[in-house]
């Protein structure tokens, strides 16, 4: 049972990597640094973003095409003054040199999860591009259950952030259960892209866990060390997981989904 949470808790807590890419190599601002602070960010909290580059040219006038998606639905897709533009601390003329800033937002607890991709493209008086960037978040799990479960998982971190292969990643979980488990199955089924490589069904009570049958109501925290192998395929790999209890009532239900 312990090495079905250890790859439960694995799926939900790695990151995809960065979540910006330059899709602009020859633009005239060249883009040094940008940090994401908490990475990948957190529904309900702040988020801080922070950007360093060298802008090449001046620049007297131009625009800035927003276009963000969430799945395949456009959520915004609109253009702005760059002289203009709500929030930015620069005035036209901006002139060429090293720029830095940094920007602040609350993401919505209530924001859904799934895909979240954007596409900001910035020209400049010539219509020369300036900078063109595209960048996406994907909630990795997604619960399953209902809102009645009976274990809520509150809080997962994992260090390093994403796992680095052949490397040891120290994975710390916690989370709240309602009612006393005695007893109870999860069932497991496991894809490597579209092969099936785990699809079985294990007691929740065995000689394993860290918690003895029964489990009483409470707040329950745990970390695990383990070592993710060299030799990783590279690929989609997916998880569904149903814990059950001793009425066969829902204790918790997920689905992950990430990418090496």
């Amino acid at each position: 049972m312990k090495f079905y949470i250890l790859i439960l808790f694995v799926l939900i807590s790695t990151s995809l990597g960065d979540i910006w890419t330059n899709c602009g190599p020859n633009e005239k601002f060249k883009i040094t640094s940008v940090s994401i602070v908490p990475d990948p960010p957190v529904k309900g909290k702040l988020i801080t973003i922070s950007g360093s580059g060298v802008l090449g040219e001046n620049v007297t006038s131009g625009e800035v095409a927003i276009l963000v998606k969430f799945g395949l639905i456009t959520l915004i897709n609109e253009k702005k003054d760059i002289c203009t533009f709500p929030g930015s601390p620069l005035t036209c003329p901006i002139k060429s040199g090293e720029y830095t800033h940094s920007v602040n937002f609350t993401i919505p607890e209530a924001a859904p999860n799934g895909k979240y991709t954007g596409h900001v493209s910035v020209t400049d008086q010539d219509s020369s591009e300036i900078a063109l960037e595209g960048s996406q978040f994907t909630d990795i799990w997604n619960s399953c259950g209902k809102p009645n479960d009976t274990f809520q998982i509150s809080n997962v971190t994992i260090s390093p952030d994403p796992p680095v292969k052949g490397q040891k990643v120290s994975i710390f979980a916690e989370g709240l259960l309602k009612d006393v488990i005695s007893s109870g199955d999860v069932v497991i089924q496991i894809k490597y892209n579209f092969i099936t490589i785990i699809k079985e069904t294990k007691p929740i009570c065995s000689s394993d866990d860290p918690f003895s049958c029964p489990i009483q109501p409470g707040q329950y925290s745990h970390s695990i060390d383990v070592d993710i192998p060299s030799n990783v395929p590279k690929g989609k790999y997916s998880g569904h997981f149903v814990l059950i209890d001793q009425s066969s009532d829902e204790i918790a239900c997920i689905d992950v989904s990430l990418e090496f």
